[in-house]
């Protein structure tokens, strides 16, 4: 299993959500609002209120994921961190929902 930390503008981000998952790219996104980001940007610090998603789908499809991720986000660089969730530190069952088709 593989969980992407990811962060999107606060509005869109529930659109983009329900369009990974219907395009059955991803079994399950959780999105958390209200995170503030300081960052460097082009040489200026900046400030964003941002949403951060935990996507959460199987290693057969994080190419698939990724690659359309790139396409409709609307960042130019965004925030793309895949994670590996295996059965040695998971909840077996709930890994098994991840990774069967859907």
């Amino acid at each position: 299993m593989r969980i992407v930390l990811a962060t999107h503008p606060i509005e869109g981000a529930e659109a983009f959500a329900l369009q990974l998952i219907d395009e059955e790219l991803a079994r399950c996104i959780q999105i958390q609002t209200g995170a503030t980001s300081i960052y460097r940007w082009q040489g200026r610090i900046q400030k964003e209120e941002e949403a951060v998603l935990m996507i959460k789908t199987s290693e057969r499809k994080i190419a698939d994921l990724k690659a359309r991720f790139l396409e409709l986000h609307p960042y130019d660089v965004p925030e793309f961190l895949p994670l590996t969730v295996d059965e040695t530190n998971g909840n077996i069952a709930y890994l098994n929902w991840i990774n069967n088709p859907y």
